[in-house]
């Protein structure tokens, strides 16, 4: 682990959540590869995300994806990230968050650590994982996924 990675992490772990200091389980290293090249204000906001989610799916599957021009981290309760569920328009939109035009597909844009402490974040994950079929009892595994043509987002 580089220089810049082992700060990120001491940065990330443990984070504030709510006023508390939350343990999670610790990031892949090359999750913290991925989102070094990255802006540290937009690294620690991924993982500040990524740690709440955990927190309320413990034992979600973790597929962390270095793409084209973002890092993706999806949560899911099945094997693979594709037999997961990606039906975000059939969640309610009661706070008006939910972004996103297409038949089934929604995301929350979260700007600032402290749009990871809103209070609107947790029913709306609670009832993702609901529409997903609810927590399963497994032991959590990652999968890394890096894309095989270049890059495209900021160099490192």
């Amino acid at each position: 682990m580089a220089s810049g990675e082992r700060r990120l992490a001491a940065r990330a772990f443990p984070l504030r959540c709510r006023g508390h200091v939350k343990r999670t389980r610790p990031p892949a290293p090359e999750l913290l590869e991925f989102l070094a090249v990255f802006d540290a204000k937009i690294a620690e906001l991924a993982l500040a995300m990524r740690a709440k989610v955990i927190a309320i799916a413990s034992t979600a599957n973790e597929t962390d994806w270095d793409a084209y021009n973002a890092v993706s981290i999806g949560f899911h309760y099945t094997p693979k990230w594709q037999d997961g569920s990606n039906e975000g328009a059939s969640l309610d939109d009661d706070a008006g968050v939910l972004h996103g035009t297409g038949a089934s597909i929604r995301h929350i844009t979260l700007r600032t650590l402290a749009d990871v402490d809103a209070p609107y974040l947790d029913p709306y994950l609670r009832a993702a994982i609901k529409l997903a079929g609810g927590a399963v009892d497994q032991k959590p595994q990652t999968t890394i996924r890096r894309m095989k043509s270049g890059r495209r987002r900021p160099a490192g």
